[in-house]
Order: C-alpha cells, then sequence, then structure tokens
C-alpha cells in the first residue's frame, strides 16, 4: 500500500504503509458476522509526527468493510479513528460493501496462515 501526502502542493511523499504479505482480517463483531471485516495490512515504514522526529512503531491501514447490499464508489477515513497528524501511523479506511457480507463464514489455519472464506 502506498499514500500520497500533499501538503500546500510544495510537497510530495510516497510512502509504504502496509505490506501485502503483512496482514490480518477480523470481524467487525465477532457475536454478530453480518455487520462486515476489517482488513489491517502491518509492516510499512517508521512513522514519524509532526511533533516529534521519531515514533519507535511502523505505520499500518485497517480496512473495515461493512456488509451492504450496494457498493459506495470510494473509501471514506474514519474520523473517530483517525489522528489529524497528516504522518499518523495507522490509517482507518471503510467501504459500504457486499464484500463485507458473509455468504458462508469459515476459519481454517493453514500454512500460511488464517484463511477466513465469508
Amino acid at each position: 500500500m502506498e499514500k500520497l501526502l500533499f501538503l500546500d502542493d510544495t510537497f510530495e511523499e510516497c510512502a509504504v504503509i502496509g505490506r501485502h504479505e503483512m496482514w490480518d482480517a477480523r470481524l467487525i463483531d465477532p457475536k454478530e458476522s453480518g455487520k462486515g471485516v476489517i482488513v489491517t495490512y502491518t509492516g510499512g515504514r517508521m512513522c514519524s509526527s509532526l511533533t516529534e522526529d521519531f515514533i519507535n512503531a511502523r505505520k499500518q491501514i485497517s480496512l473495515q468493510l461493512n456488509c451492504a447490499h450496494t457498493q459506495e464508489s470510494t473509501f471514506h477515513l474514519v474520523d473517530s479513528k483517525n489522528e489529524y497528524d497528516v504522518l499518523e501511523c495507522h490509517a482507518y479506511l471503510e467501504i459500504d460493501t457486499p464484500a463485507g457480507c458473509p455468504v458462508g463464514y469459515e476459519v481454517r489455519m493453514g500454512r500460511k496462515g488464517l484463511i477466513m472464506i465469508l
């Protein structure tokens, strides 16, 4: 995953905020599988802040797929979970989509990790 940052149209940065091989998936509500799923990618570059030069953590991104009958056109930020620091460590995005709806539910552990079938 990559993120572009624009500050007054004079600064552009491309930063890795999560790696496809470093992910985790879980239900939004373990007691109600019909709400959707959250997929988190970790292992991005080291975090930094406008107030601190270095934070001992790596960037990550969580994508919340809310179960819906129709698909929204784009992801949007979850303001209640995102810090307003433009160099935040963990970005939270969500979308209403049929992809978050279960058609069956099964979790298996394999050699390559967790397999979640919705």
